[in-house]
């Protein structure tokens, strides 16, 4: 797929999630994957021109889950880690402050154990690549920091750790995550949607009426974030972006009516939670996941899977966003 001068490049993307995809990754299954995941990010948001750095975080008596990628129910893969050591690849553009109010942009670059995870997450890793590259080729670009995230498969570790700091927090305007966001199915009841029909009746609607066709983007969003999911919807030009806001308000609140409408705990599957929980409007992007992707957490979830020239369309889509 040829591309302008605005627009990602598929050939790239394609790139990234084989390099990022070639083995799983993860600290306590595969740590060689996930430095050379970690190696790559860097050296690749290096030549395009952003700072980037690790910042080591630890996390005592953490909740969080196994990474074994099993189906069981939550309950039987939660545990209590003691102790857990993790890195954070941070980065930003030199020619803006570090404690500028910025957009984040994040996304999680571990797997479960015994999947390469091209789906879960080099997609998403790849999307906000391409995304900083075009971003730096601004002549003024916007003031934009990415987050890759470690262990965000453990009970997203990483983004819990950026969440808590209360000066990494104060200096966020919006986050944008990029989560599962390369399998794309035009095959009619490819899509499913459980119970989240209930709770975004308007989407779920449009999902039926495209006899559930998975061939779309979710944006998930809550009303504090609504105008950036729009922007990014509005943004698109080639690829079909459903906007879904849910019911919850930021915070504590939020976070415990999970509990108690259970189908709600989907929506908290990755690293834009950590930042509700803590107040800060956040957008999840993606393809949904195990709602239609079969190889989700599996072995299967390798390179050949994801659309690359979607994935390119998404990055473009979010660049043209951010401007």
């Amino acid at each position: 797929m040829s591309s302008g001068a605005d627009e990602a490049d598929a050939g790239r993307v394609e790139k990234h999630v084989r390099t990022l995809a070639e083995s799983p990754r993860g600290l306590r299954h595969d740590p060689s994957g996930r430095r050379r995941a970690l190696d790559h990010i860097a050296a690749e948001l290096r030549d395009y021109g952003w700072l980037a750095e690790e910042k080591p975080f630890v996390m005592r008596w953490a909740f969080g889950v196994t990474e074994k990628g099993e189906s069981a129910p939550l309950w039987r893969r939660t545990r209590l880690f003691r102790r857990l050591e993790g890195i954070n690849l941070l980065a930003r553009l030199p020619q803006h402050a570090p404690d500028a109010p910025a957009v984040l942009l994040i996304a999680h670059f571990d797997s479960v154990e015994g999947s390469p995870g091209a789906d879960d997450n080099a997609s998403g890793v790849a999307a906000v690549l391409e995304c900083a590259r075009l971003l730096a080729a601004l002549p003024s670009p916007p003031v934009v920091r990415l987050a890759f995230v470690d262990m965000e498969e453990l009970g997203k570790v990483g983004s819990r750790a950026l969440a808590r700091d209360p000066r990494f927090r104060a200096g966020l305007k919006q986050v944008i995550c990029l989560e599962s966001v390369g399998t794309y199915d035009s095959t009619p009841d490819s899509q499913t949607v459980g119970g989240l029909r209930f709770v975004f009746p308007e989407a779920a609607a449009t999902i039926k009426a495209n006899d559930h066709r998975g061939d779309f983007v979710l944006a998930i969003c809550r009303r504090s974030s609504r105008d950036v999911a729009e922007r990014v919807r509005a943004s698109s030009s080639e690829l079909d972006i459903l906007v879904a806001q849910e019911p919850r308000r930021d915070g504590l609140a939020g976070r415990l009516t999970a509990w108690v409408i259970r189908p709600l705990l989907n929506l908290d599957r990755s690293d834009h939670a950590p930042f509700w929980n803590q107040g800060v409007p956040a957008v999840m992007l993606t393809c949904t996941a195990s709602f239609r992707n079969p190889r989700y957490h599996r072995p299967g979830d390798r390179p050949d899977e994801v659309d690359p020239v979607k994935v390119a369309q998404l990055a473009t889509a979010l660049a043209r966003a951010l401007k």
